[in-house]
């Protein structure tokens, strides 16, 4: 990776760390939703999948002492998951702490998994996230990362809550 902030997530210790953060991610941002992820056995077993295939792999963001406040997860779909997901979409998910949000972190995280996916498509590729319609932090950052939204795609699991996906073509 171009920057030193950010790392690969591939050994044990780091899986680890990312299964407490995905968590804490999940309490945050999906509490009351239909999506909560919030099994640990659940989320072992997610985590324990990440860099076992060409198919998912995160990173962290580090802060300036060197601890993870941050990560991405890539997941390539090997079949069309629904009208707007198709084979070969790589879907990202991004969380940053708190406290360290505004700092640019997560644009560098989907900077680096865009750079990655490109990397690893030899062509041309599209990214997908699925964010709530509310959370204007990520939106900013997805679109200043060069992320529209897909026309139609909304979805809501919960009349208090809309999500959309946000695609960015890699050429």
């Amino acid at each position: 990776m171009v920057n030193d902030n950010i790392r690969l997530i591939e050994d044990e210790e780091s899986k680890r760390k990312l299964a407490e953060m995905y968590s804490l991610f999940y309490r945050e941002t999906e509490a009351d939703g239909d999506f909560c992820l919030d099994d640990k056995e659940a989320i072992d077993t997610m985590v324990s999948s990440i860099g076992n295939s060409q198919n998912k792999w995160g990173y962290f963001v580090d802060n300036s002492r060197g601890d993870p406040v941050g990560f991405i997860l890539c997941h390539r779909y090997t079949n069309a998951a629904s009208s707007y997901i198709k084979p070969g979409d790589v879907e990202i998910e991004s969380f940053v702490e708190r406290g360290e949000r505004g700092k640019g972190l997560g644009k560098l995280l989907k900077n680096a998994a865009t750079d990655s996916i490109a990397e690893m498509a030899k062509g041309p590729a599209r990214v997908l996230s699925f964010v709530e319609s509310t959370n204007e932090t990520n939106l900013a950052v997805l679109r200043k990362t060069g992320f529209s939204e897909i026309k139609g795609s909304g979805y809501t699991g919960d009349p208090g809550r809309m999500y959309s996906i946000y695609a960015r073509d890699i050429d």
